[in-house]
């Protein structure tokens, strides 16, 4: 005695997402596949030639198989980002500029260290100009 569901077969496709006459005609491929359907009855309810009939079941079949190879584990990579060039130019130059400002910066530092009134003097003489 055999246990558990019966196989629910072309009954399966109710429940999918599509229109009614593309779940018609899986179901009909799929009851001649079973064996409760010839091809030549489904291509009958269907109004198509046998020909046709078989070339809509094997790019069906072929459709189906291709769903079924197996795929990349995990998510899929992130995509990377692009740059282009202008944006690299630009912060190229804004890099350039930083680092200007940065050395002008240590320079005065150590000026301020080794003489201390040179930039006071000079910062009072901008004020008499302004």
């Amino acid at each position: 005695m055999a246990r558990g569901r019966r196989p629910s077969g072309a009954g399966l496709v109710d429940g999918l997402e599509g229109s009614p006459e593309a779940k018609r005609r899986m179901k009909l491929a799929l009851e001649t596949l079973e064996g409760k359907r010839t091809v030549l009855e489904a291509c009958q309810m269907l109004g198509i030639s046998e020909a046709a009939f078989h070339k809509f079941r094997i790019q069906w079949l072929q459709y189906s198989l291709g769903g079924l190879e197996p795929k990349r584990r995990g998510r899929p990579p992130k995509a990377k980002e692009t740059v282009d060039s202008e944006e690299v130019r630009e912060l190229r130059e804004e890099i350039a500029a930083l680092r200007k400002a940065a050395r002008i910066a240590a320079v005065r530092e150590e000026i301020a260290v080794a003489m201390p009134g040179v930039l006071e003097r000079a910062r009072e003489d901008e004020k008499k100009t302004r």
